[in-house]
């Protein structure tokens, strides 16, 4: 969801909140309704509040935990058992804390993995964007302090305490062998930085300079982000071998982009129209076949799993 900031952030949900309460579907782009089992999104509904959702077999939206408190930022476990994902009491709270939680993919088992604390001047933390290793046992994520400071942490999926990786970054994405991030000086629209690195921090890497949002890594290797631009349509940006491919995409704005399992797919949360809602959409790899999973959701971010 947009650069992963939490004062972007925050101000980016409560933007959907106001447009997708109530808001029509508007048309399809590119074609009729496409199941995706194993899709889960964090959306309204028409509703106040973020939670979570399952994409079920017919198209429809499962709910999978009913709270008051907005859920967030969902990423399902490479075996898709789990999901981790970001809980706070409100978007709209600039004193509320963001935390990192874990739960079983049908809902159940839910429990905290971060713990942010007060830190100096500012009173709260802002844990965001969990992204989880390949083999399933540890979790890189985002802490803002508020002040434009963002570094990424690494924490066992089973808890514990947070490691710093020194490295400065936001929306983390955890590939087969490095992470990939966004790297910025403040929390300012334009172009940013999109990075990779080994897991332990060293051998940085410049990708590109882009309006960067939501990077992500297939199993197979490949990168893709979304290149959005301020009130211009996205790109879906594509790197395979090396090489960047890009996609103009025939949406106002988008916000999230997740690979499927296998590689050959990616699920994207964009409006059609500057009015319209924010819904769930896959398109293939080479671009092509954009196809319409959700109606009138108010999807904020998505995740794809086994």
């Amino acid at each position: 969801m947009g650069m992963r900031v939490r004062g972007a952030a925050s101000l980016l949900v409560a933007g959907l909140l106001a447009v997708c309460v109530g808001a029509s579907s508007g048309a399809v782009a590119g074609g009729d309704r496409l199941t995706a089992p194993g899709i889960v999104v964090s959306a309204t509904r028409r509703a106040k509040v973020l939670n979570l959702f399952e994409l079920s077999s017919r198209g429809g939206l499962h709910r999978l935990l009913a709270s008051k408190r907005a859920q967030l930022e969902p990423a399902l476990s490479p075996d898709g058992t789990k999901i981790a994902y970001v809980e706070t009491q409100s978007v709209r709270c600039g004193a509320c804390p963001w935390t990192i939680w874990i739960m079983n993919a049908d809902g159940t088992g839910r429990h905290g993995l971060t713990y942010p604390q007060p830190y100096q001047r500012n009173p709260t933390l802002y844990d965001q964007t969990p992204s989880w290793s390949p083999d399933g046992k540890e979790i890189v994520f985002s802490r803002s302090t508020g002040l434009d400071n963002y570094d990424l942490y690494i924490i066992p999926a089973t808890g514990g305490v947070p490691r710093e990786t020194f490295v400065g970054g936001v929306s983390p994405a955890w590939g087969p062998t490095r992470i990939a991030y966004i790297q910025l000086e403040t929390n300012r629209p334009g172009p940013v930085e999109l990075w990779t690195m080994k897991p332990d921090g060293s051998d940085p890497e410049l990708i590109t300079t882009a309006f960067v949002v939501t990077p992500t890594w297939s199993r197979q290797g490949s990168l893709a982000f979304l290149d959005q631009p301020a009130e211009a349509p996205p790109t879906l940006v594509v790197y395979r071998g090396g090489e960047g491919h890009r996609y103009l995409l025939p949406f106002a704005n988008a916000t999230g982009v997740t690979w499927s399992p296998d590689g050959e797919h990616l699920a994207i949360v964009a409006k059609a129209s500057p009015r319209g809602s924010y819904d769930v959409y896959t398109i293939g790899a080479d671009g092509k076949g954009l196809r319409r999973l959700t109606s009138g959701a108010g999807a904020s971010d998505v995740s794809w799993g086994k």
